[in-house]
């Protein structure tokens, strides 16, 4: 009896130091869930933003802007697509990424259902150029923001297969965002030369 209470006298202490180094190494602390929830909402708010514009084209069964409108409308569509299914590889790749929750108090995202059906009955409720001008200005809003959202998310990831994904997500957003601004401005610059 007294050979095995010095047997767990000696190894108690090594035994513990080693379930403290395990726990330490497979619990992430406060500071790395806090990181995880960030980046996780920040996804998810990545996600929604571009899943709402990748039926931005289909208002063109319905309205006809100018060709170069509606090309740009196309691209953006198109885009939109080829970027969600970007980011459902990525979270199937890594399934901490959950893309279904964006962290958002309530009085946020009723606010923003509240954007999306207003912008959504300017732009079927109006023609021509104010149709064109309304349906470019929602563009370069939701541009802007997946190009610094994405951005943001690619300084902050620790993987680099998600990094390079995010900035080429970006820096394609931010090309059609210039773009949107440029069909924006060409009335105004063609008045003024």
């Amino acid at each position: 009896m007294l050979h095995r209470a010095l047997i767990v006298l000696t190894l108690a202490p090594a035994l513990f130091l080693a379930a403290c180094r395990s726990a330490a190494h497979s619990t992430p602390g406060p500071a790395a869930d806090a990181q995880t929830t960030a980046r996780n909402h920040g996804y998810a708010l990545l996600y929604s933003t571009i899943s709402e514009e990748c039926d931005i084209d289909k208002v063109l069964i319905l309205k006809s802007p100018a060709p170069p409108v509606a090309r740009l409308i196309k691209s953006i569509g198109q885009f939109s697509r080829d970027a969600k299914s970007t980011l459902e590889t990525l979270a199937r790749e890594e399934p901490a990424i959950a893309l279904d929750h964006q962290g958002l108090p309530e009085v946020e995202a009723a606010t923003r259902r509240a954007i999306a059906g207003a912008t959504s009955n300017q732009i079927l409720f109006h023609g021509g150029k104010d149709l064109e001008f309304r349906l470019l200005l929602t563009q370069h809003e939701a541009l802007n923001y997946i190009t610094h959202l994405a951005a943001s998310l690619a300084d902050h990831d620790p993987r680099d297969n998600r990094r390079l994904a995010l900035g080429q997500l970006s820096k394609r957003a931010q090309t059609l965002h210039t773009q949107v601004l440029a069909l924006l401005k060409a009335p105004y610059v063609q008045e003024a030369n």
